[in-house]
């Protein structure tokens, strides 16, 4: 395993060498997690995004090409088709 060593900065801020960002495909704005293992030692958990199945609200009818409806409307619809 290759190690690596960085310099903290009077800031408190460290550089994640290249070959590590590289690797683990660290972008910037990527969240990463710090958890004290013991005095001497930190593991860095690299946080992955998980879908937010709200960021499609308001979405379909720009799939769909249709109005927006309100609950209402979608409600009645579909109760009509209970009645075949």
């Amino acid at each position: 395993m290759k190690t690596y060593a960085t310099t903290v900065t009077e800031r408190g801020q460290v550089s994640i060498p290249a070959d590590l960002r590289k690797s683990m495909t660290l972008d910037a704005g990527k969240k990463v997690v710090w958890e004290k293992i013991s005095d001497d030692e930190v593991r860095i958990l690299v946080l992955h995004d998980k879908p937010n199945p709200m960021k499609m609200l308001g979405y379909g009818p720009k799939v769909r090409g249709e109005p927006a409806r309100s609950t209402r409307e979608w409600m009645q619809e579909l109760r009509e088709g209970e009645k075949d």
